[in-house]
């Protein structure tokens, strides 16, 4: 991984941070906002490193937080996906 991907790792990091706290204050909007910042970059560093777990769990995470926020404001049908990819995921690390 180069020093850029480093730093956008981190980012990712950052905007799930920001997510978790707007989601503890009932910002759920705001909070899914900063999920899908954080899940794109993600998306993208999967995309350029697949071997490498640790990428595949953060985004593993991403799709879990992003899940989870559409399915608090009700939005079901668009959060199943999400909640899959998470799953799948998850099955995908443990094997």
């Amino acid at each position: 991984m180069s020093r850029n991907d480093g730093k956008q790792r981190n980012l990712s990091i950052g905007y799930n941070a920001v997510g978790d706290a707007l989601d503890e204050q009932g910002d759920v909007a705001s909070a899914l906002s900063a999920y899908r910042k954080g899940l794109a970059i993600r998306e993208s560093l999967v995309a350029a490193y697949p071997d490498k777990p640790n990428l595949r769990r953060d985004l593993k995470i991403s799709y879990d937080r992003v899940g989870r926020a559409l399915r608090d404001q009700g939005k079901l049908a668009e959060a199943l996906p999400f909640l899959r990819q998470s799953l799948a995921g998850a099955q995908a690390l443990a094997a």
